[in-house]
């Protein structure tokens, strides 16, 4: 096995070691719930190159994960969010003439995109704020932080995507 292969193979290993398994619906916290509405469907979840359940469930567990970090960061003690993902489409695609262990191949085409719906519910179980987002970065290889992160990150640009609109709600205030 090559040193690529090797590689590869330990920061799968090493991601799915550090990652808890879940289902599609979990708590991500005490006040923060995210769920996934039919992943199987998902344009693109494909951690390690072979579309495996172990690879899928380590960026889903990523993708809860960042929004309950980034959340934490305006919702109030007192709130819940709910968090129902549609869609994910990671940057760069496995090309199908390539072998398996080949890399991601990342180009401007293949643009990092998640779609989901969300509620903010104050503690009397009132909607405050909810919407369905779209959120896409077509210029995300401009980004000067990818270059380091993409490569330390489970499904970095995605990620991006949801703090850039957790910053969005910090901004715009619940109220």
């Amino acid at each position: 096995m090559n040193i690529a292969k090797k590689l590869a193979l330990l920061t799968i290993l090493s991601a799915i070691a550090t990652t808890p398994s879940s289902g599609a619906t979990t708590t991500a916290s005490d006040n923060i719930r995210v769920s996934f509405h039919e992943p199987s469907q998902f344009a693109d979840i494909d951690y390690d190159g072979m579309n495996s359940d172990k690879g899928q469930q380590v960026v889903l567990d990523r993708i809860r994960s960042v929004f309950a970090e980034s959340a934490n960061s305006w919702l109030p003690p007192s709130y819940q969010l709910e968090v129902t993902v549609r869609n994910i489409d990671l940057a760069g695609e496995y090309e199908p003439h390539r072998e398996a262990s080949f890399p991601r191949v990342v180009k401007e085409i293949y643009t990092p995109r998640i779609k989901f719906d969300y509620r903010v519910l104050d503690a009397n179980g009132t909607i405050v704020r909810e919407g369905a987002e779209t959120l896409r970065n077509d210029s995300f290889l401009s980004d000067p932080a990818r270059a380091f992160r993409a490569n330390q990150e489970v499904a970095y640009e995605v990620s991006q995507l949801i703090r850039d609109w957790s910053n969005k709600m910090k901004r715009d205030k619940l109220s």
